[in-house]
C-alpha cells in the first residue's frame, strides 16, 4: 500500500532523469520480501522483472569454493524472469580461492566480473535493525574513500557498465507518495531520528504541507500547532 506500481513508476522516472547510470540496491537477498497480490513480494527480484533490468550478483564465498557456482546457478534458475547478468565474489580468503570459485562460476556461463577480498577495515558498523545511519558515521568520508579505492582495485568497472541495459521506466499514471497526515507535521530530527524516505517528505511539502523539526534528545517537545 506504501509502495504500489504507479509511485514506483514515478520514483523510478526521477531517478532516471538526467543520469547517466541507475543502480537499484537489493535489501536483504534477492528474493526476499513480504507476500503481497500475485507476483509481487517487494523483493529487488520485482523491480528487476517490473523494469528487465539486469542483476549483478553480489555472493558471499567465505567458507566455499567451487560450491559458489551452484549457488549463483540456484539465483540465476530461480526465476526465468529474472536475469542474472554477472557475479562479485566477495568475501575472499586468498588468490587461489578467487581462482577455484571464479573458474566455477564461469564454468556456467555467469561472468566473474570482481573479487573482493575479506577485510574487516571495510566493515559498517550495525545495530538491531540495520545498518548505522550514514549522519551517524563519524569517519564517513574517511570510509568512502577506502571503499572507493578498494572498488577501483578489485571490480573490472567496465565490464559492470557494459552489463547494463537502457533504463525504461513506464510512462503516465504516475502515483505521488503517502498524503500528509496535515498541513503542519512535527518530525524528530537528532539522532534519537534519522530515518525518513526523502520521497515522502519531499512530497508532503510539494503537497503543500510544513515539516517542523524537533528534538526528542534536547528536550524539546513537538510544536504546538502541529
Amino acid at each position: 500500500w506504501a509502495m504500489p506500481p504507479s509511485l514506483l513508476n514515478a520514483l523510478a522516472a526521477q531517478a532516471a532523469d538526467d543520469t547517466d547510470f541507475v543502480i537499484l540496491e537489493s535489501a536483504m537477498g534477492l528474493f526476499d520480501g513480504i507476500p503481497a497480490s500475485p507476483g509481487r513480494t517487494g523483493s529487488a527480484a520485482d523491480l528487476a522483472r517490473l523494469y528487465g533490468l539486469p542483476v549483478l550478483l553480489v555472493l558471499d564465498v567465505s567458507g566455499q569454493s567451487t560450491t559458489a557456482a551452484a549457488v549463483a546457478k540456484g539465483f540465476a534458475t530461480y526465476d526465468p524472469d529474472v536475469r542474472m547478468a554477472g557475479v562479485v565474489l566477495n568475501r575472499l580468503g586468498s588468490e587461489r580461492h578467487r581462482r577455484l570459485s571464479g573458474d566455477a562460476i564461469e564454468a556456467i556461463g555467469l561472468p566473474v566480473v570482481g573479487a573482493i577480498l575479506r577485510d574487516p577495515t571495510l566493515n559498517l558498523p550495525e545495530r538491531h535493525l540495520g545498518l548505522v545511519q550514514a549522519g551517524e558515521y563519524d569517519d564517513l568520508m574517511a570510509h568512502l574513500d577506502r571503499l572507493a579505492d578498494m572498488a577501483e582495485k578489485s571490480l573490472d568497472l567496465d565490464a559492470i557498465m557494459a552489463l547494463a541495459t537502457p533504463f525504461t521506466p513506464a510512462s503516465g499514471g504516475f502515483t505521488d507518495a503517502l498524503a500528509p497526515p496535515g498541513q503542519r507535521i512535527a518530525l524528530a530530527e537528532d539522532a534519537a531520528f534519522t530515518f525518513l524516505y526523502p520521497h515522502v517528505a519531499a512530497y508532503w511539502r510539494k503537497a503543500g504541507a510544513e515539516i517542523v523539526p524537533f528534538s526528542p534528545l534536547a528536550d524539546e517537545a513537538p510544536d504546538e500547532t502541529c
